[in-house]
């Protein structure tokens, strides 16, 4: 029997989809931990526990823990850490599938992933939790908080991520040399779509997250290239503040013009491919890793990927073999994949991220 604990119920839903489909004989109880009690709608929903901290800490506690051979956290927040983690049986293994936002959006970590002009935001006195942030760091620094930070990973047995190079990074990091990496990628089906060779779009960014570097990612996509394209799709439907969102607005206003279209709302699964079905071109100012949904979805659908040669995708894409390209390279012009690229793209993404690889991933992480 396994036990998932997580923050927020949409990411238990795919997980335990494919893992009727993927590891049908494993024992799982799925528990989203710290959300109030809201109607369960799809049949995922019915097998999701919603409990608070306290009433998860009791169960920790309590000698039912026994009839559990691991536990795994969907992304480990800090009170997850702080008020979880300790309570687990000694004994008992700790798997961490690897979100990332709660590892690149600690306060020690967030500024390494911001480019120039974004940090320059992030430190400014525009941010409207300047002052909260400079507080917090200094309470960091009184508690010892990466420290402890450190020691509470060495309570971690198994990291689960697509990536190994965010689990050597990790790893390395807060030499954690006992911890074993596990292959895992949450496999949802890649999307294939028919290309609306009407229009031209570029899409530009994921989310209205800060470590997206949207401030960057302007400033490096030249007047030539906009031209190119009828219109730039930036998604900020999740992850944002109202100023940074009304900065990042004026500057691309500034520099794309009415051509600048912000998704505010959070568009469904297949509306979302609908709008990408016109792009011609992603445009990923991130450093860190984030957006992979929409990376794998351009590859699939041979749409060329530009990203910083220091992001942590663009290494990990060329390192693997697929064919991305660097934004310092494609400032002023369009790169264009060639039909043997798109040939090699296919094989790695089927290679890395096909149905039988996910298959094998989810047994070993949930099998017995």
């Amino acid at each position: 029997m396994n036990l998932h604990l997580c923050i927020d119920d949409k990411f238990h839903q795919g997980f335990i989809r494919h893992q009727k489909t993927y590891a049908p004989d494993s024992h799982n109880d799925y528990y989203v931990v710290g959300t109030a009690r809201r109607k369960q709608g799809t049949p995922e929903d019915q097998e999701v526990t919603r409990i608070s901290i306290a009433g998860m800490k009791k169960i920790l506690r309590s000698s039912g823990m026994k009839r559990y051979r691991q536990v795994l956290f969907h992304s480990l927040p800090g009170r997850f850490r702080k008020h979880l983690l300790p309570f687990i049986p000694a004994d008992m293994p700790v798997t961490w599938i690897f979100y990332g936002y709660e590892y690149y959006h600690r306060r020690a970590v967030i500024r390494e992933y911001l480019g120039t002009a974004t940090r320059a935001y992030y430190d400014s006195m525009q941010n409207p939790q300047y002052y909260q942030l400079k507080f917090q760091r200094v309470l960091d620094i009184l508690r010892r908080e990466d420290d402890q930070y450190q020691k509470d990973l060495q309570r971690i047995d198994r990291f689960a991520h697509w990536n190994p190079a965010e689990y050597h990074m990790i790893r390395d990091r807060y030499d954690l040399t006992h911890m074993e990496y596990a292959p895992f990628a949450m496999g949802q089906k890649i999307h294939k779509n028919v290309p609306d060779l009407r229009h031209r779009d570029l899409l530009f960014g994921h989310s209205g997250a800060v470590t997206v570097n949207h401030l960057d990612g302007i400033k490096a996509l030249s007047e030539e290239l906009i031209a190119g394209y009828d219109r730039i799709i930036i998604p900020f439907s999740y992850g944002a503040n109202k100023r940074y969102e009304a900065l990042v607005r004026k500057a691309a206003r500034n520099k794309m013009g009415d051509k600048a279209l912000f998704l505010h709302r959070f568009l469904n699964r297949q509306s979302y491919f609908n709008v990408l079905s016109r792009v011609k071109l992603a445009w990923m100012p991130q450093m860190r890793g984030m957006g992979g949904g929409n990376l794998l979805y351009c590859l699939q659908n041979h749409i060329p990927i530009v990203l910083p040669e220091e992001s942590g995708f663009y290494r990990y894409y060329t390192g693997q073999g697929f064919r991305v390209f660097s934004m310092k390279d494609h400032q002023h012009k369009a790169p264009v994949l060639h039909d043997e690229e798109k040939r090699r793209n296919q094989e790695l993404l089927y290679q890395n991220f096909g149905l039988d690889t996910i298959a094998e991933q989810y047994r070993r992480l949930v099998g017995r």
